[in-house]
């Protein structure tokens, strides 16, 4: 579990913008000194049936 100030290990994850998917790393961003806030909200991560 990543604590509050720890620093996340990287990660990619994929994103669609203009009708494209591309894979996009964590240190894309990092790398450039750029700040990144991850937020994770604990409903959005449950499962829902119906």
């Amino acid at each position: 579990m990543i604590r509050i100030g720890q620093e996340a290990p990287d990660f990619t994850l994929p994103g669609a913008a203009a009708g494209t998917i591309e894979t996009h790393g964590l240190s894309e961003y990092t790398d450039r000194g750029w700040a990144v806030i991850l937020v994770f909200h604990p409903s959005l991560a449950k499962t829902r049936t119906t």
